[in-house]
Parts: structure tokens; sequence; C-alpha cells
């Protein structure tokens, strides 16, 4: 009897294992049609634009090319498609003249482009083409109320502790 019991019970276990219910596989994310943008038609010499596109697989390995003048293709990069199927990168454009940008799915085959027409600037690379280089960060003016008013709470300070100091040694 102990066996029997033993037996159904290895059995049962068997059935609720193999039987069990699995867990469901997602459906792959749905892909858009395949579409192509930058962010400036127009960029002067060694200016950079971003290039962004859609209608790829999800994470998804993506050839970064660029065609000057209609010569042959260069490949720049590779980037990673985003789980919805889309992408974004910088480029920068070394050569005057048309360019055409491509996006290939190294999976899927889709293929986007975007025309952008590179004109004669400063060669700075900032893309401005006003020949100055870009601005970052605040300009003096914002911060110098901060740094005056960092220099008078310290000033501030040492008076205080100036003045504790001289009544500790006059009281002795």
């Amino acid at each position: 009897m102990r066996v029997l019991s033993r037996f159904l019970i290895a059995f049962a276990a068997l059935v609720a294992t193999f039987a069990a219910p699995t867990a469901a596989r997602a459906d792959p994310y749905p892909i858009g049609e395949p579409a192509s943008q930058v962010s400036d038609a127009t960029v002067s010499d060694g200016g950079a634009i971003i290039f962004s596109g859609a209608g790829f697989g999800a994470d998804e390995m993506i050839r970064i090319a660029v065609a000057y003048n209609g010569d042959s293709r260069r490949q720049l990069k590779m980037v990673r498609a985003e789980a919805d199927g889309s992408f974004s990168t910088s480029v920068t454009l070394t050569e005057e003249g048309s360019a055409v940008l491509t996006a290939t799915g190294t999976e899927s085959g889709v293929v986007v482009t975007s025309n952008v027409q590179v004109v004669e600037g400063s060669g700075d690379g900032a893309g401005n083409g006003n020949g100055s280089l870009p601005t970052t960060g605040p300009a003096f003016g914002d911060i110098a109320g901060t740094v005056y008013g960092g220099i008078a709470f310290a000033l501030f300070g040492a008076g205080l502790l100036w003045i504790t100091r001289r009544r500790r040694t006059t009281r002795i």
C-alpha cells in the first residue's frame, strides 16, 4: 500500500509539472512603417545633425552610412534600435554638397534614407556657420552674483571668528 501511495504522489507531481499551463510568449513589438528624418536639412561642413528613423526590429543592429555627391557610401557606425524599432544618432558631415544618409537593418533589411545639404562654413565643427564656438554653460554675469555672495559670506564668517577669538583673549 505504501508503494502504491508513493507512486501516485510521484505520478501526480509529474502530471502537475507537465500539464500546468506554460508562460505565454510575448509577441514581438509591432514594427511601424519605415521612416527617417534629420534635425537640419542644411548644415555647414564639419557640422553635426541628428539622424533618426523607425521601422526596424526591436534591438536590431543598424548600419549608418553616408554618400557625398553621389559617390559610394561610407559606413560611419553601427547603432542599436530601441524596443519600438526606432533609432537616433548624431552624424558629423565633413564634405560640401549633397549628402545621403542611409540606415540599413542588419536582420530585417529595412532601408531608410534622408538627404542633407552640406554648405561651406567655418569648418569649426559646430555647425553654426558663423565661425564662433558654441556657448555652453552660464555667462559670467549669471554666476557673478553667486561668486560675490560666497565671498561676502566667507568674509562675514571670518569676521565673526575674529571677534569671537578677540573676546576670549580679552577676558583672560
